[in-house]
């Protein structure tokens, strides 16, 4: 019996790439600083599979790098001082990068698209010298085995492999500076916060360490002029020096039962300069007050002056304010749409999205809110146009997004606008 060896096929397909989510992440560099950091965590230049983009890529990061401005202009200028302009296209190409790019904080998703990519190229890269090996018939077998399985390793750990040290070298470093501490004879061997407790828990920020600072919104502005308080009548947030001068009627209080009602002023009576001080409750609220400022505690309301130490304070759970916006559901839902994965630093208001129940929805609200304007797609970017016929300066989406002070500005400089709360 003749017993036939398995043939070796080889395929003429594509390997596994997304241009898509490339283009978009170029633009989304090209549009936006957070982007780029975002990116440069997840992707290489070799992670792209046109060359085009890994040049482009590569430009991105030289300007990053040296603390300069990355725009299609400055890119542009770089890949020509590279000589790699005419190569990827021109400035052309790097405009219309423009038109695709996601906001910025959906360009780590796109990233991790591409690097998902990357890694499938790699895996087939591996796959197939694997089967040359075997092949091959090599007369250390078990060199051969160990050399695939590292070929394999090699696919899902290629990023770990710049962050690998020998031990000696780490041991010995923390020896000399566990020494050096103990030499000096201090419990806080770091860099003080000024904190004692804090200082104590840490013995002092070190170095290495990542220190994030966080603290709740709207905490530490109250019941100073610039304390931003809500308008029962609109929901709208004002300051209390605001407030005084237009000598308002109606404020949230906190009735007998503790629940916060609207209650109506008698009278705003001005009381000079006055020394504040300022608490900080454990669970990082903080007020300025006077010393005579009451605070509820259980037993009772109680002066700031009288207050110690471990002492427990009321703090509002929900404050009962609805505004008169008569926005419909639709407006309200575009907005949220344009804030969170809108890009409205171009000509046109954009919005990305992969979701295809979100993109019908948005695209509905725009037809139903706004009768001259249109929905056109490119890739997953949908662009908000007037309808032809009407003239520059009339679309209606970008009218309405400059009203609330939201066109052009980036992912980093959107915030809600002021009508949001008085729906």
């Amino acid at each position: 019996m003749v017993q036939s060896l398995p043939r070796v096929v080889r395929s003429n397909r594509i390997p596994p790439h997304n241009l898509d989510a490339e283009q978009s992440v170029l633009g989304a560099m090209l549009e936006s600083r957070e982007a780029i950091a975002n990116v440069l965590e997840i992707l290489d230049p070799e992670d792209f599979y046109k060359p085009a983009h890994a040049t482009i890529y590569e430009a991105i990061l030289g300007l990053f790098g040296k603390g300069e401005p990355v725009d299609a202009i400055t890119v542009a200028d770089e890949l020509t001082r590279r000589g790699h302009l005419e190569g990827i296209g021109g400035k052309p190409y790097i405009h219309g990068l423009l038109e695709a790019y996601p906001t910025a904080s959906s360009a780590a998703h796109y990233a991790r698209i591409v690097d998902e990519h990357a890694m499938l190229r790699r895996l087939v890269s591996a796959g197939n010298e694997i089967q040359e090996i075997g092949f091959s018939l090599p007369d250390d077998v078990p060199q051969a085995v160990d050399r695939s399985e590292e070929l394999i390793y090699e696919v899902g750990n290629r990023r770990l492999r710049g962050d690998v040290a020998p031990l000696r070298g780490l041991l010995t470093e923390a020896m000399v500076d566990i020494e050096t501490l103990y030499e000096r004879g201090e419990p806080i061997t770091g860099v003080t916060t000024g904190f004692h407790d804090l200082d104590e828990i840490t013995t002092g920020f070190q170095p290495a360490n990542l220190v994030i600072v966080a603290a709740r919104p709207s905490m530490g502005k109250c019941l100073r002029g610039s304390t931003l308080i809500d308008d029962p009548r609109t929901g709208e947030r004002i300051t209390i020096k605001d407030f005084v001068e237009r000598r308002s009627l109606r404020i949230m209080n906190v009735a007998a039962d503790g629940s916060v009602v609207e209650t109506e002023v008698t009278d705003w009576v001005p009381n000079g300069q006055r020394e504040c001080w300022r608490l900080t409750t454990r669970s990082g609220r903080t007020i300025v007050a006077t010393d005579n400022h009451p605070f509820l505690k259980v037993g009772g309301w109680t002066p700031l002056s009288e207050l110690e130490v471990g002492d427990r304070i009321a703090v509002p759970r929900e404050v009962p304010v609805f505004g008169d916006c008569d926005w419909s559901s639709d407006r309200i839902r575009l907005l949220a749409y344009f804030i969170a994965e809108g890009g409205l630093t171009g000509g046109l208001p954009r919005f990305t999205n992969v979701d295809p129940v979100i993109v019908e929805d948005f695209e509905r609200c725009v037809y139903e809110e706004f009768e001259s304007c249109v929905v056109s797609r490119f890739g997953v970017t949908y662009t908000a146009r007037s309808i032809r016929g009407h003239g520059r300066g009339c679309n209606e989406v970008t009218n309405w997004l400059k009203s609330l002070g939201l066109m052009g500005k980036s992912a980093l400089e959107k915030r809600f606008p002021d009508v949001v709360w008085t729906f």
